[in-house]
């Protein structure tokens, strides 16, 4: 009885922390990421940027044998000009979108690699091993505090997750979080900081969604600014959500379909295989393709 005891409770420990495991991170479908740019200011600067930026992951493919996430970006761009008074000023204001770029979480590793298009070569932009004293693999152009100088725990949709802290700013702005990345851009690093000049570009995470969960940076909580919408990355009711290419199944087993956004009719698309081999380049002449007897290990990408 007491080995049986001993079995049940070891086999629930295992299950817990099994469970627990699921959510260690977060760069799956869906995923939402929102930060918010701004420009340092000195007396006498006439231009002026800030933007806000979507990141989300929405579907996956393969890359060199290695399944990635894609990634989606969306802008807001601001541009203000301050003319000398009694002169005045004004904001334009744009939208962008960029994508897809390539994410992957390895989890043997702990870490995330980054790749900006099917040609280029990845590399690491977060190690969730780090260590107090290690160099975080962001870099940036004009901060040198990339070193982690303390490791905190925070509450993160329900789970524990680390909080790398790089500065000692109150609340913490500069650091990275275990399972979502950094605090100051996704796939890059601008740091905030005493500015000591204008022209300097800062990077601020707001917030971070998924399904129906959102989790505030410790600078966005504190100065009480909230998550903009899905809408507001949309400049006009033709704008497309994310230009999205649906392929099923892929990989395919000798036929697909694909189904594309009406802009998308005129353009051209290639078919790659499973190295990364260009096949075939067609026109879209449809909004819906179906293609036949193909190799059963060709990828669209």
């Amino acid at each position: 009885m007491f080995m049986y005891r001993l079995l049940h409770t070891t086999t629930l420990l295992l299950l817990s922390l099994w469970v627990s495991g699921q959510n260690n991170h977060y760069f799956i479908d869906h995923a939402r990421w929102v930060y918010q740019t701004e420009e340092s200011y000195e007396p006498g600067q006439i231009f002026m940027y800030s933007g806000v930026e979507e990141n989300t992951i929405l579907g996956d493919t393969i890359l060199d044998g290695a399944l990635y996430k894609k990634l989606y970006k969306r802008f807001i761009h601001y541009n203000s000009t301050k003319p000398p008074f009694p002169h005045q000023g004004a904001t334009t204001t744009s939208y962008e979108k960029r994508g897809p770029t390539f994410i992957r979480y390895d989890s043997s590793e702990n870490k995330v690699f980054y790749r900006e298009n099917v040609d280029s070569s990845e590399v690491v932009i977060y190690n969730f091993n780090a260590m107090v004293g290690d160099t975080i693999p962001l870099s940036t152009k004009y901060y040198n505090g990339n070193k982690v100088l303390g490791i905190d725990t925070i509450s993160l949709l329900g789970n524990h997750h680390r909080l790398y802290v790089l500065d000692t700013n109150i609340p913490i702005q500069n650091g990275i979080v275990e399972g979502i990345g950094g605090l100051n851009g996704l796939t890059f690093n601008q740091p905030s900081f005493p500015a000591v000049s204008g022209g300097l570009l800062m990077t601020d995470l707001v917030c971070f969604e998924y399904k129906d969960s959102t989790y505030f940076s410790p600078w966005a909580s504190h100065n009480q600014i909230p998550c903009p919408s899905k809408s507001d990355f949309i400049s006009s009711s033709k704008d497309i959500f994310y230009e999205q290419v649906n392929i099923f199944p892929n990989p395919s087993i000798g036929s697909f379909t694909v189904k594309f956004p009406e802009n998308y009719i005129g353009s051209t698309f290639t078919l790659y295989n499973s190295n990364n081999q260009i096949i075939r380049t067609w026109i879209i002449q449809d909004k819906i393709m179906t293609f036949e007897n193909m190799e059963k290990d060709w990828l669209f990408i």
